[in-house]
This record gives C-alpha cells, sequence and structure tokens, in this order.
C-alpha cells in the first residue's frame, strides 16, 4: 500500500527542480519546514534517501532521487490529468445522463424530454433504467442511475425530489363500455365492475387506497406490471383501470381501442418529480436536464 501523498511528491519534485529548499518554499509559498518535513515523512516511507542536503549550497539527488524524480512527474501529470477530466465531467453539457423512470410513468413523459433535450445537447446520450420506486431507489443510491422520474410515493431519506407537476387519476374504458362517453366518472360507479390493477408496489396500493373514502374493495379480475398489457385487456373488454396519467393514444397493439375519463371523486393527486440522492452534487450535464424538465414538463401534451 503507498502512504505517500500527492502533495510531498509535488514538494519533493519542486525541490529537486530548484535544488533548493528556500527557493522551493518561496516559488510554492509553504513554509520551509513543511517542504522540509513533507520530503522527510516521503523519504521514510519509501525507506529511500532521495536527497543529499548540502550545508548552505542547497540539495543535490541520490541515484535514487533521480529515479524517483521521474517517477513522479509523470504520477503528478496524470493527477493532472484526471482532475482536467473530472472537471470537464462535472461542467461541459455532454457524455452520458443514467436516468430511471418509473415503469408506468416514463413511457409517457420521458421520450419527449429525452428527444428535446437531446435537440439543444445533441452531445448527450441517455442511458434508461425501467423500475418500481423500490428498484428506481437501489439504482439511485448505488449509483446505477445519477436522478429519476417518478411519482412522490418515496419516504425513503436518502431521496430529494423536485416537484414537476401535479396529476389525478383516469378511468380508462373500452370505447364500447357504456359509460365510455361520460365526461366524468364516480369510482362508485365501478362498484361492481371488474378491476385491471397495475400491480406495481406503490401504484396498487394507492389506487386501492381510492375506495377506502367508500369503505369499499374493488373486485380485482386481472393484476399486471405491464401497462400495455392493462391497456389491451381494458381495450378488449375485460374490466376497467386506474391510472394518473393521462394516455392520449387509444390505440392498442393489437388494435383494439380505449379512452381515459376523469375521475370524478376527490383523489389527493400525485406529484411528478425528479428525484436524486440526497447531498450528491450532479454533474453539469443533469442539473441542465434538471432544469429543462422543470421548463418543458407539461402533463397535457406529455
Amino acid at each position: 500500500m503507498t502512504n505517500y501523498t500527492l502533495k510531498q511528491l509535488r514538494y519533493f519534485v519542486a525541490v529537486a527542480d530548484s535544488g533548493n529548499v528556500t527557493e522551493a518554499s518561496e516559488n510554492l509559498f509553504i513554509s520551509q519546514p513543511a517542504i522540509s518535513n513533507a520530503i522527510s515523512q516521503l523519504e521514510e516511507t519509501l525507506n529511500t534517501q532521495l536527497l543529499i542536503r548540502h550545508h548552505a549550497k542547497g540539495v543535490s539527488l541520490t541515484p535514487a532521487g533521480e529515479e524517483m524524480v521521474s517517477h513522479c512527474r509523470n504520477l503528478l501529470s496524470h493527477a493532472e490529468e484526471i482532475n482536467a477530466q473530472m472537471t470537464q465531467h462535472s461542467t461541459l453539457i455532454s457524455g452520458t445522463i443514467n436516468v430511471g423512470c418509473y415503469a408506468s410513468l416514463g413511457p409517457i413523459y420521458a421520450p419527449k424530454l429525452i428527444q428535446g433535450f437531446t435537440t439543444l445537447y445533441p452531445d448527450i446520450n441517455f442511458k434508461l433504467f425501467e423500475g418500481n420506486i423500490e428498484e428506481i431507489n437501489e439504482a439511485l443510491i448505488s449509483g446505477k442511475i445519477e436522478m429519476a422520474l417518478m411519482y412522490d410515493l418515496n419516504n425513503n431519506g436518502q431521496i430529494e425530489s423536485t416537484e414537476l407537476a401535479k396529476i389525478s387519476p383516469h378511468v380508462l374504458l373500452s370505447i364500447k363500455h357504456p359509460l365510455a362517453k361520460r365526461k366524468k366518472i364516480n369510482l362508485m360507479t365501478l362498484q361492481d365492475e371488474p378491476l385491471i390493477l397495475l400491480d406495481l408496489p406503490n401504484s396498487s396500493k394507492y389506487f386501492q387506497s381510492l375506495f377506502e373514502q367508500y369503505d369499499k374493495h374493488p373486485f380485482i379480475k386481472h393484476r399486471t406490471k405491464s401497462i400495455e398489457m392493462l391497456r389491451s385487456l381494458v381495450a378488449n373488454g375485460e374490466g376497467y383501470a386506474l391510472m394518473n396519467a393521462k394516455v392520449k393514444s387509444t390505440t392498442c397493439f393489437d388494435g383494439s381501442e380505449l379512452i381515459s375519463v376523469p375521475l370524478a371523486d376527490y383523489a389527493k393527486p400525485l406529484s411528478v418529480v425528479i428525484s436524486k440522492v440526497s447531498g450528491i452534487k450532479l454533474p453539469k450535464r443533469c442539473e441542465a436536464f434538471l432544469e429543462f424538465c422543470i421548463k418543458n414538463f407539461n402533463v397535457d401534451n406529455n
């Protein structure tokens, strides 16, 4: 294990270049004792004498010192290169943004946000991760993703969020359903209808909780984690579904059609948020994407 520091190497190279501790001290604006102590600690760590001290005549390099100073220059040069690359990494709007998307939310909003941002910044690439809230939290905390588009259903103290919008529940129905032409639908009107439940951990709890104000429980006919499976089941008359995001496309993969109708009952709107790990400074490209999302997120136009 290496126990020497870049500071010790920098002081050693400065003394080797000037041949004099006093001159190195003046060049670095560091006291002579601090430089002398740092080099002595370096020699002790390496168990090798690097300098020959000449009383009142400066210093000269030992053979080991001649070899060491070359290695030090390479190490310090590499350290500067790393620093420059990381500075560029954090300040330029380029590179890859690793973003998570809540499974039911991402397909509706993420593509337009990504397309709009990359139009402004063509040197940006996106790497997407889809999952439920627990999976997204784990990916954020592990560093697999830098930020995430999700609902504010989070109780993890390590995650902080910025609100983009509030959205309220809608009822999905087949266009052939008797209630499909209504402008709004009351939940109790659907009490005896079969529910196609979006079976994601937080979503399923939220949608079932909407019935609690009536002390009722929905009749769940199907459960699915797939948005398109849910839509297709609804469009084919297997039941109704509840979703927060208003889905504009009425045609499913198999050609069947459905409609989205606002829920008439009071239901606490859910906040759509961009989340990240608390206390972590995002790279410039991620900060720029966050600002873009805040300015351009539009529920009605997706």
